[in-house]
């Protein structure tokens, strides 16, 4: 592995527990070890990339892990948070080759595919940043790897809703945007695969 890439993946390990210490104010154990699994993860998973898509996805999915904490904590996310995680996301949509067309229908399944639950839960199910985190999370996928990423992410999130009700025995708010996370960060690196294997075109 390239000593350079090696670097990168450190550097997330720091990024990610710096912003979580000026949010919070304090470093846990918890977060350490989650961002140490991460960057070992994403240096395994995206170590084939050029260096600088590398990059961008490495930070990328450093402020979805921040992200991902905030709306465990505390079931919502900061306005800047979500202004800078789009921000990236347009950065990273740049160096991708999909088709403009592709993009919009994408963004209109991905709006679409948490914005319904939104209004029929009347928001007590997921917030309103779910819906904009995922949407822009769908500037980056064709189509059809939007609704692969919104089922897999869907169906953590059932899960988790199911056992967390039973244990509280009432029904809370799912922090979707880490079931969305988990999602993306699996699926990328074996987009081509799945896609070859399920012969999807769009």
């Amino acid at each position: 592995m390239p000593l350079e890439k090696i670097l990168v993946s450190l550097s997330l390990l720091v990024i990610v527990n710096l912003l979580c210490f000026f949010i919070y104010k304090t470093l846990q154990w918890k977060i350490v070890l989650l961002s140490l699994l991460f960057s070992v993860s994403f240096l395994f998973l995206y170590g084939k990339l050029p260096l600088h898509i590398f990059c961008l996805y490495g930070y990328f999915f450093s402020i979805m892990t921040l992200l991902s904490l905030e709306d465990f904590k505390e079931q919502s996310l900061r306005e800047w948070q979500i202004v800078l995680f789009l921000g990236l996301t347009i950065l990273v949509r740049f160096f991708l080759e999909i088709p403009l067309f592709l993009n919009l229908i994408s963004l209109l399944l991905g709006f679409l595919f948490l914005f319904i639950p939104y209004l029929f839960t009347r928001g007590k199910g997921m917030g309103l940043g779910d819906v904009i985190v995922f949407s822009a999370v769908s500037l980056l996928l064709k189509p059809a790897d939007v609704l692969i990423v919104g089922s897999a992410a869907a169906f953590g999130g059932f899960l988790f809703g199911i056992f967390g009700s039973i244990r509280r025995k009432r029904f809370e708010p799912i922090p979707f945007v880490p079931f969305i996370q988990a999602a993306l960060f699996f699926y990328l690196p074996f987009q081509t695969k799945i896609r070859v294997f399920f012969s999807l075109s769009l």
